[in-house]
Parts: structure tokens; sequence; C-alpha cells
């Protein structure tokens, strides 16, 4: 892990912005759509996603571990919407197959594993507490980037 030294400062791991984070994640459910829509597999698995959420959150301090299960989920929620989206665009323009696609399990999904985990890693580091700007930037936000945002919960010491 990089670290970014400020002078006179504590060292600080160099995490990157969580809305990069999350768009990177987005990017790549165009492609696990094409793989299912030609395998015909339904969007949605809900016992793959509960141990999914499981495992990703094995070693989140407990504390922290309802607040990343909301953040997984809200991820999770955006990438159906997506998928949804484009399913619903294929079926009505008559798509069949798609003739390249990506590997599901060897290719995507370690890679969105792996962007979760970096998600959780930087959710759980910092998180903007500063809410002001958000109504400004939801306008930029096409609704499912707003899903997978507003699932970000910002990690505070109790006091």
């Amino acid at each position: 892990m990089g670290y970014l030294i400020e002078s006179n400062a504590e060292p600080k791991p160099n995490y990157r912005p969580i809305e990069i984070i999350i768009l990177d994640r987005l990017n790549l459910m165009p492609e696990v759509a094409k793989i299912k829509w030609n395998k015909k597999l339904p969007i949605e698995d809900l016992e793959r996603e509960r141990t999914l959420i499981r495992n990703l959150i094995e070693d989140v301090p407990k504390q922290h571990q309802s607040h990343m299960k909301k953040t997984i989920r809200a991820q999770i929620r955006a990438s159906k919407l997506i998928q949804k989206e484009l399913f619903e665009l294929w079926s009505s323009e008559g798509y069949e197959y798609f003739e390249k696609t990506r590997n599901l399990e060897n290719d995507l999904r370690p890679k969105i594993t792996s962007l979760t985990n970096e998600l959780i890693a930087t959710s759980l580091y910092h998180c903007k507490s500063d809410h002001s700007s958000l109504p400004e930037l939801r306008k930029l936000m096409v609704h499912p980037f707003q899903i997978a945002y507003e699932g970000i919960i910002c990690i505070t010491e109790e006091k």
C-alpha cells in the first residue's frame, strides 16, 4: 500500500476516492450482464449474495460489520439495476447472443471482489462526513451510482 507523507503529519494510506472505486466496479456490470444474458442466468442470486457478503465482511472489525453489509448490499443493488436495465434494452431490441464476452468466474468476479474489498478498506479508513455537496453531486449521477454511493456509511469513533 502506498503512503502519502505531508509535512509534520503522520503517514496516511493512499486510498483512491470512493466515487472512482464505485464507478470502476459498476463499469464491469455490462460485461457481467452480457454473460448472464448469453447463458440465460438470472440477474439475482440471493444465496450467492449472502455468501459473498458473509465472506467479504469476515475480516471487518465487529463494530463495523453492519455498516459494511449495508455498503455491500447497496453495491449489489446498483449492479443488479444496471443488469436489469440492460436486459430490458436487449430484450426490446431483439438481441440474442453476444459473441465476445469475458470470463465471469476467472476474470470479472475476482475484479469485482477486489474492488469491493478496496471499497470496504477505503470506507473503514476514510469516509466523507461532510455531505453538503451531495445534492449537487446527485444531479450528475445515474441512478445505479446513486444507490451505490448512498450505501457508503461514514464510520466515526464512538464518543
